[in-house]
């Protein structure tokens, strides 16, 4: 009866060519050493599991060996044994030029240990003894025995050394019906290698190659060598055994030596069906050396390996589930019809390792927890390092704690694949990616996205900074523009002459002269009267101009305060900018003992310019009271109290004082008003002849000005290009270890291997955008729908955004053609006109030259097509290789039907050579309803799931290796019910 490694297929030790004493060859000291030689396997290193007991010819050290392990209860520390038979054929191969040396070929049986006497007997007289001694007819009568050897030669070891059974009749017999399914052969390799040493014997290499299962070296040193140089045959495997004939090389019991030496690993169940998968496998089933990686892998990280899972029920009635699993390190393949407990394994792996996924197909309120008996049952997982954790089937995940493993359900599989929304699928994308990145490359964020604003946020403040610039550029343009405008020129003429007319016809309008009084004749009341009126007067033209003066003085204030804000404005930005950039590098001064102040200091000497606006302020609220003349005390109010004082004494006057006064008054009001409508040459007041003239003057530079601007406009926006070249080439940077991973990968085809990644800087949604500013039914050169649309296509297609000329050229065509109608021999436009109603040219100006349009970001394509262009199957496709081959987490990861939405190629070329590779780091569980996928990837345990929906739907599982005869008749008994899912590796099974 087969017995079953419940876990699966195991890396274990395997020496298979130990002599005994009883073998024609040896230095034990024959028989008297029986008792030592089984100590001495008693005391191998524990990780040596399985022995091939090799003797020439014959089978008695093995029939002596086993009688010690069944019989009498030793080598318990051995989980198999296998009988080897080592034959020397009749071809010689040369060591060097002078010497023949015998290759020895080796065959390993498959023996019922049930019935092991009959089962040796078998060999004996059914392949032993059919055997003839020696190709040389004389012989031919003689059979294979020890007392043939004897008779012949005079005794056994002279024998041995002349006598060669013939090689043909080796091979037919083992090609009979009784023995071509039982047994494994190898070939010595060295012995082997050397026969076509002169290139006579090359044929008969190849015959011999063709003919065993594997090759035997005693020779760890040059292994590599050695394997590459076999490989060139084919991919038969090449494993290592000392050849022991001694104890000196056998010295287990001696703790002075160390000689003996094993470095053969095989991955399979300690059974005869276990060995024959190296030959099917002998990349993943073999190793020499140390230690195989995963076992390395697993020292000290215990925590990341899953040991068992276990679900019991609480209460004694209830049924669902009973079960405990030992599960298998690499890859576990979960295998059953539909409806059988393959999900509700995985969930349940997923509940129990705190998975930050929670979309379980099994454990929710639609199927299994809508019958409220998830606390009726205990749950526990227990990692490697003996560490336990348990929960109810009922519990929720705890998002505070770490989480141990990754599931991916089917639920989130469709979630993530079959949503129109790439949002989702990204955020995927981007942990993976993030994993990639180094503890300093992370600079102490949690997520890729976090990372992407920390790098990108002092970017995007000079960006809106010189955004905020390029508005002011496209307000004094558009100014500019509107104010050489044919319309306002003729204004401003017009002004100008209407305004030369008022001063003709005011110059009309002089007062006439009146005479001043005589002194003389005046009273001394009247003399006090004057004298009071000119104090009066003189007081109130101070005042004015001390209004004037502090008038001009609050306008010069607030451009002080502007340009204090503006520096203090910019000085928080640079410290900022600083501090963010200095925090960058505190990892890097800690590690050199410094601190980043002794090296680099940022200081602000603000006092002198706190003070300057603190007193600019106070000033700009005193001059506020003096010019309030509802403020007693202030200017204004002194202004009104000079004008009631001035009605008052002028009642006073007699006639002629009164008529002369008069006259005083409409003098200096026809004076102001002259001086008014006039202006003055240097700083003229608005609606003044002066005034127009100046501002007529003006045009002159604004034709000037307008092109210096525009040059200052497309030199910011070259700037803020700059900065998204910056910020493409820092996501560039992100994404460089996923891209180096990619270009070199050589786990997938490259013609199945379609993924590439870029950064650009992108145009995202110019077009539509820009058509909300316009009025398509306008004349101008984006007039109609479809004309626009297609102009606008063109220049977009024309442009590489990742070019600062091309971009520029962009920037000015667009804006081109909203001053000169394309369509119309370039006829110059009004901006405006061309808008539609609510919108202003600064709106759209600030649009096209801000580049808000423009964005950094990475692409990630599979077969030229974008993220949103993907079926849910080649979304399905890459999601799988982020996850299996380019995600660095180490924790298990759970994939419930990977193969979904896949077809049966990209099965095979793609996501099977990513869960061979996903393997190798971690471990490994996948549901699958694809017998295909889970033979093809070599699992190395198979979980069986079973319902029985007589018996209360009690769930069962049953677990094994893909070689376990036991394993293989429950799989083909579900897997669609036939032997035809198993073809792809024939040789693994029944």
């Amino acid at each position: 009866m087969e017995h079953i490694n419940t876990r699966g297929s195991e890396w274990r030790k395997w020496d298979l060519h130990i002599h005994t004493p009883a073998s024609i060859n040896q230095n034990y000291g024959g028989e008297n050493a029986w008792e030592k030689f089984i100590s001495s396997l008693e005391n191998l290193p524990e990780n040596v599991k399985v022995l091939g007991i090799t003797d020439y010819y014959f089978i008695d050290g093995y029939e002596k060996i086993m009688d010690y392990k069944l019989n009498q209860g030793r080598l318990n520390n051995i989980l198999k044994i296998f009988p080897i038979l080592e034959f020397r054929i009749d071809t010689f191969g040369s060591t060097n030029e002078n010497t023949l040396s015998k290759i020895n070929l080796h065959i390993l049986f498959n023996i019922d240990e049930s019935k092991i006497n009959t089962e040796i007997d078998l060999i004996k007289k059914e392949f032993i003894e059919v055997i003839p001694i020696s190709g040389n007819d004389k012989y031919s009568t003689k059979m294979l025995t020890k007392n043939n050897f004897i008779e012949i030669c005079g005794n056994l070891q002279k024998g041995f050394a002349n006598l060669i059974p013939p090689t043909k009749k080796v091979f037919e017999t083992l090609n009979s019906t009784t023995w071509n399914d039982r047994i494994f052969t190898f070939l010595g390799y060295k012995e082997w290698s050397n026969l076509d040493k002169n290139k006579q014997l090359k044929d008969t290499k190849e015959w011999l190659y063709d003919k065993v299962d594997a090759f035997l070296t005693s020779n760890h040193i040059n292994y590599e060598s050695n394997k590459r140089w076999l490989n060139e045959f084919g991919d038969k495997p090449l494993i290592h055994s000392g050849d022991i004939h001694d104890f000196n090389f056998l010295d287990t019991l001696d703790k002075k030596t160390n000689n003996y030496c094993c470095m053969t690993w095989i991955k399979a169940d300690h059974t005869f069906e276990g060995l024959k998968q190296i030959v099917n496998e002998p990349y993943e089933r073999v190793f020499v050396g140390d230690m195989p990686p995963l076992l390395k892998n697993m020292e000290g990280r215990g925590g990341k390996y899953i040991d068992r899972i276990s679900v019991k029920p609480i209460q004694s009635e209830t049924s669902w589930f009973d079960f405990e699993i030992k599960l298998n390190p690499s890859l576990v393949a979960i295998i059953g019809n539909k409806g059988s407990g393959k999900s509700a394994l995985a969930d349940i792996i997923g509940l129990l390792g705190n998975s930050q996924r929670t979309d379980f197909s099994f454990l929710n309120n639609n199927k299994f927890l809508k019958l409220k008996n998830g606390h009726k049952f205990s749950a526990e997982i227990q990692w490697h390092n003996e560490l336990t954790d348990s929960k109810t089937l009922d519990s929720k995940p705890n998002h505070e704690n770490v989480p141990k493993v990754h599931l991916l359900s089917q639920n989130i599989i469709e979630k993530i694949c079959e949503n129109v929304d790439d949002t989702i699928f990204e955020n995927e994308i981007h942990k993976v990616i993030f994993s990639h990145l180094s503890k300093e490359e992370r600079e102490k964020c949690n997520s890729l996205a976090e990372l992407i604003t920390a790098k990108t946020n002092s970017i995007q403040k000079q960006i809106r900074q010189k955004f905020e610039e390029i508005k002011a550029i496209n307000e004094q343009i558009i100014f500019y523009e509107k104010s050489l405008f044919t319309e306002n020129i003729n204004k401003l003429n017009n002004l100008k002459d209407d305004k030369k007319i008022e001063i003709i016809d005011h110059l009309k309008l002089k007062p006439a002269q009146v005479k001043k009084p005589i002194e003389q004749e005046q009273s001394p009341e009247m003399k006090k009267i004057l004298d009071e009126l000119d104090t009066v007067n003189i007081k109130g033209e101070k005042l004015k101009k001390q209004i004037d003066e502090m008038i001009n003085e609050q306008t010069n204030i607030n451009k002080k305060l502007t340009a204090i804000k503006n520096i203090n404005n910019t000085i928080d930005i640079l410290k900022e900018h600083i501090q963010i950039e200095l925090s960058k590098l505190g990892e890097y001064f800690q590690l050199l003992g410094l601190r980043n102040s002794d090296i680099v200091k940022f200081t602000t000497k603000k006092g002198d310019l706190d003070k300057l606006k603190n007193d600019l302020t106070l000033r700009k609220s005193e001059i506020s009271k003096d010019l309030d003349e509802s403020l007693a005390g202030s200017v204004k109010n002194k202004i009104n109290i000079l004008k009631v004082q001035y009605t008052k004494l002028k009642a006073k006057l007699n006639e002629n004082e009164q008529n002369y006064q008069n006259y005083l008054s409409l003098k200096t009001d026809w004076k102001n008003k002259f001086r008014d409508l006039y202006g003055s040459k240097s700083e003229p007041t608005e609606n003044s002849y002066n005034f127009y003239r100046i501002e007529l003057k003006k045009l002159d530079n604004y034709r000037l000005n307008i092109p210096e601007l525009k040059k200052r406009r497309i030199s910011k926006s070259q700037e803020i290009h700059q900065l998204k070249v910056f910020l493409k080439n820092e996501l560039a940077k992100l994404f460089q270890p996923v891209a180096l991973f990619l270009e070199t990968n050589t786990i997938v085809p490259k013609k199945d291997f379609k993924m590439e990644f870029s950064t650009e800087v992108e145009n995202r949604d110019f077009k539509k955008n820009f058509l909300e500013f316009i009025d398509r039914g306008a004349v101008g050169s984006f007039y109609g729908i479809n004309e626009s649309d297609t102009v606008l296509t063109e220049l977009i297609s024309n442009t590489d955004f990742n070019q600062a000329d091309s971009t520029v050229k962009f920037l000015e065509e667009v804006c081109n053609r909203l001053y000169f109608d394309h369509r119309n021999q370039k006829k110059e436009m009004r901006l405006q006109s061309q808008l539609r109603s609510e919108r202003k040219e600064s709106d759209v100006l600030n649009y096209i030259y801000s580049m808000n349009y423009l964005t950094a970001r990475y692409k990630l394509k599979w077969d030229g097509k974008e993220l949103s262009e993907l079926s849910p199957g080649e979304r399905g496709q890459m999601l799988m290789i982020f996850y299996l081959i380019i995600d660095k987490s180490d924790i298990p990861i759970i994939i419930d039907q990977p193969e979904d939405n896949l077809d049966n190629q990209s099965v095979y070329r793609v996501l099977m050579p990513c869960i061979k590779k996903a393997r190798d780091t971690r471990q490994v569980i996948i549901v699958t309803h694809n017998p295909n996928l889970a033979i093809a990837c070599d699992a190395e345990q198979i979980v069986v799931s079973n319902i029985n929906k007589q018996d209360n739907n009690k769930v069962s599982y049953n677990t094994g290796s893909i070689e376990s005869k036991i394993i293989n008749k429950h799989s083909l008994d579900i897997l669609e019910g036939t032997r035809e899912a198993f073809t792809k590796r024939g040789a693994k099974y029944l």
